[in-house]
């Protein structure tokens, strides 16, 4: 059996995956950033560490004791990553990374991904990328809540200093869009650096919220429990 943890891009929810449905032996458990989904009346983290603290406390809670796999699209797989570092550590055994749509670490240390928090920078990513209707953005629901918690994600992501490139033992899966012009295939590729076991690099029909389309959708889960079984 394997815990599949699953965690969404920034702003987004544990909802995401409500549609998900994996054969056994795999145990999918969508996961809550603070603020976000089942949580949105805690505070939003104050840091990206303390979100992968605290998606590290959850793995610990909800862990059955079988092997931990971790998948996160875009912002999520910095903190799958992050996260299954620090439960390595630990000594839980953490078996899968799959990485979708998240360039690596070293590349959040360039210059430009500093204006990722900047009103201009979001409201052209959620005009060109944000797959929410212009009128929903005019609510009190979207400017006091969603828009909050997306904009504190990015912060998160432009403010941490992410460490040297550090080889890890457990396998490393890299799946992205093919007309993603965020997290370009060259990009997703430099992954293979962190991982001293398997890496497989996947593309699929679509953005970069390629996971979002039904038939990618049903595609990336056959992916990751071929990837989790081999």
């Amino acid at each position: 059996m394997s815990d599949l943890f699953l965690l969404p891009f920034a702003g987004g929810s544990s909802l995401i995956y409500e549609r998900w449905h994996f054969q056994e032996p795999i145990l999918a458990v969508p996961l809550d950033y603070k603020g976000h989904g089942y949580r949105m009346r805690e505070p939003l983290c104050d840091s990206f560490e303390e979100t992968v603290s605290d998606i590290a406390e959850q793995i610990r809670l909800k862990h059955s004791g079988n092997d931990i796999s971790l998948f996160g699209h875009s912002m999520g797989g910095l903190v799958a990553w992050d996260t299954a570092n620090r439960l390595a550590d630990e000594g839980l055994p953490v078996r899968n990374v799959i990485i979708s749509a998240c360039l690596p670490p070293h590349r959040f240390r360039e210059e430009k991904y500093a204006m990722m928090a900047t009103d201009e920078w979001l409201a052209t990513f959620l005009a060109r990328y944000g797959r929410i209707r212009p009128e929903k953005m005019e609510t009190d629901f979207f400017r006091n809540r969603l828009y909050p918690a997306i904009q504190n994600d990015y912060r998160l992501i432009s403010i941490h200093r992410h460490e040297e490139i550090r080889k890890r033992p457990f396998p490393l899966a890299c799946f992205y869009g093919q007309q993603d012009e965020l997290m370009p295939k060259e990009g997703m590729e430099e992954w293979e650096a962190y991982t001293e076991s398997r890496f497989c690099l996947k593309a699929f029909r679509g953005s970069h919220f390629y996971i979002e389309d039904e038939r990618s959708r049903k595609e990336v889960i056959t992916a990751i429990e071929s990837f989790i079984e081999s």
